[in-house]
């Protein structure tokens, strides 16, 4: 990879919540389902991308990550995006990254690439009887680093 690296950030917010957590701190997310999508294009007409993806889990099967505690880097997948292509990972890609299925995961997917990239997100939400109640569609802005 050349020396300069664009860097992607995404939140991920995946799986089911039964009830409000009791606990006033904890209470931010109501109960349902929630889901999220990331989306990478590849818009570049000649140049591969090669991608090197990353899970910080912040939530997973418990709280990993309040202050003082911290989360740490978990190592994800390499990728080539050939030009004019496009790729995603979602909720059932973020737990295999993670190696854990079936809970409650909050945190970010760090995606690095050689080259400029096009990410989005998308964010959806369902209550407990499974009708859908939000949805977002939100781009990433990436860093050169």
């Amino acid at each position: 990879m050349p020396t300069n690296k664009h860097v992607y950030c995404v939140k991920f917010v995946c799986g089911s919540l039964e009830k409000v957590v009791r606990n006033e701190c904890d209470g931010v997310l109501g109960a349902g389902s929630y889901c999220t999508e990331i989306n990478i294009l590849n818009y570049n007409n000649e140049e591969r991308a090669l991608i090197e993806k990353f899970v910080i889990p912040i939530v997973s099967k418990e709280l990993i990550a309040r202050e003082p505690h911290i989360a740490k880097m978990i190592k994800g997948d390499k990728i080539t995006l050939p030009p004019n292509t496009a790729t995603m990972d979602d909720c059932c890609r973020i737990s295999e990254l993670m190696k854990e299925s079936g809970t409650f995961k909050i945190g970010y997917l760090k995606i690095v690439s050689s080259i400029d990239l096009a990410v989005t997100a998308v964010y959806t939400a369902a209550n407990r009887a499974g009708e859908a109640v939000s949805m977002q569609v939100l781009p990433v802005i990436g860093e050169l680093i």
